[in-house]
């Protein structure tokens, strides 16, 4: 993973490869999904403003069927990684801390 977030294209063309992952077009959107993912998220773009902020519409989520489970996606168990640049260190995504509109049910 490193690999792939501090090189671009440029400077190791093929930075994929090395990294170990596998390439396939996507059916919906201009953009390849990565097999060995356990989730994909194939986004249009909807607007980006000058600041570069991003306003994109989800057209399909792909996930391994390993994390699906009876009450859906299993996003603990898939331990996805998120930068944290602050800090510079990678984190583990998942944990549930609260439930969305729940806690703001409380103040009324």
């Amino acid at each position: 993973m490193r690999l792939c977030r501090n090189r671009v294209g440029n400077d190791v063309p093929d930075k994929i490869e090395k990294a170990g992952f596998t390439l396939q077009k996507s059916e919906i959107v201009n953009a390849p999904i990565i097999q060995e993912l356990p989730l994909c998220l194939e986004c249009s773009l909807i607007k980006q403003s000058e600041e570069g902020n991003i306003i994109g519409k989800i057209e399909k989520i792909n996930v391994d069927e390993a994390y699906i489970d009876e009450n859906g996606i299993d996003i603990e168990k898939m331990e996805l990684l998120s930068f944290d640049p602050i800090h510079k260190v990678y984190r583990i995504v998942g944990r549930v801390v609260g439930h969305a509109f729940a806690a703001n049910a409380q103040l009324k």
